[in-house]
């Protein structure tokens, strides 16, 4: 069961959500053959830069989304074009949303340079 701090997915609503310490839900739902799948919380794989994805599907078509990505644009204010997510601390698994904020390209390079000194 989902609590207050899951919002639908843009773009997949009703078909996942997601928590502003990004865990990910698949909704109980039948697919394209008619079978029912059950909710469940889904895993997360880890991609070539150490970031945590997960894989969603709709209408048959898979797509890799970065879950720091989804947790801050459905949970941290003060998304601009042209921003990134940045990890507060540093680490790459903390997706938590007080963890995540919006940076320029330049400070976000800035702060992980800060954090190796």
């Amino acid at each position: 069961m989902l609590s207050e701090n899951a919002k639908d997915i843009e773009g997949y609503e009703g078909l996942y959500a997601i928590t502003n310490d990004g865990r990910v839900y698949s909704h109980s739902r039948v697919n394209l053959r008619g079978r029912l799948i059950k909710g469940r919380w889904l895993k997360h794989n880890h991609n070539v830069n150490g970031y945590k994805y997960v894989c969603l599907y709709k209408d048959g078509v898979k797509k890799n989304i970065l879950i720091h990505k989804l947790v801050a644009s459905h949970f941290v204010g003060g998304f601009a074009e042209g921003l990134q997510v940045n990890h507060i601390d540093g680490d790459k698994y903390n997706n938590n949303y007080l963890n995540l904020e919006w940076v320029t390209p330049s400070g976000n390079i800035s702060h992980s340079y800060g954090l190796e000194s």
